[in-house]
């Protein structure tokens, strides 16, 4: 694990000098990334993805760089952490967006809830990587909520984690910063 801003963590970035690997991942055309180096709040550097208009419900995420794959069992029973902004005009407000984890097989989705409302307001945002968030295994009937076990499962065996990207259904661009992976 790495020392950073008082803990630790299995994995991390603060986009100082790039945009550390991030991508977006979608299924229509259109959005893109952009590295913020600098700003009038003096907040930069960031990552943004933006859109120009209305995707018919699909949304597009931010997905992690390999750093935050592979065995991050090490993890388990941590936060990860991240701010997020966004900045609209107008469109329809999601009351709510998916984070992903990927491993062996296995989907695991949280509802990431207090959706951004405010324009160009950075918000806080955690989840626990274990049973303490509602971790639904996609896929299964009902999509139950994960054990600790399977959990621990997917950390082990990580081929992808995915923060929301897309809070409204109109032209938008949201950013995101200071992400902790596995961090007290």
């Amino acid at each position: 694990m790495l020392a950073a801003c008082g803990g630790d963590y299995a994995a991390g970035d603060d986009f100082d000098f790039s945009d550390e690997g991030w991508e977006l991942v979608t299924s229509f055309p259109g959005p893109t990334m952009s590295l913020v180096k600098d700003d009038v709040t003096g907040l930069a550097p960031y990552i943004c993805g933006s859109d120009t208009g209305f995707s018919g419900g699909a949304r597009w995420q931010f997905r992690a760089p390999a750093k935050y794959t592979g065995n991050m069992g090490r993890a388990f029973r941590q936060r990860l952490t991240w701010q997020a902004m966004t900045t609209f005009q107008s469109g329809r407000l999601y009351a709510e967006n998916d984070l992903l984890m990927i491993g062996r097989g296995m989907t695991l989705v949280t509802t990431v809830p207090d959706t951004p409302r405010a324009t160009r307001k950075w918000a806080q945002f955690s989840v626990f990587l274990d049973a303490r968030t509602p971790w639904r295994v996609e896929g299964m009937v009902g999509s139950p909520l994960a054990t600790d076990d399977e959990i621990q499962t997917v950390l082990r065996t990580l081929t992808d984690l995915q923060l929301p990207g897309e809070w409204r259904d109109g032209a938008e661009t949201s950013c995101i910063d200071l992400v902790y992976f596995g961090t007290p």
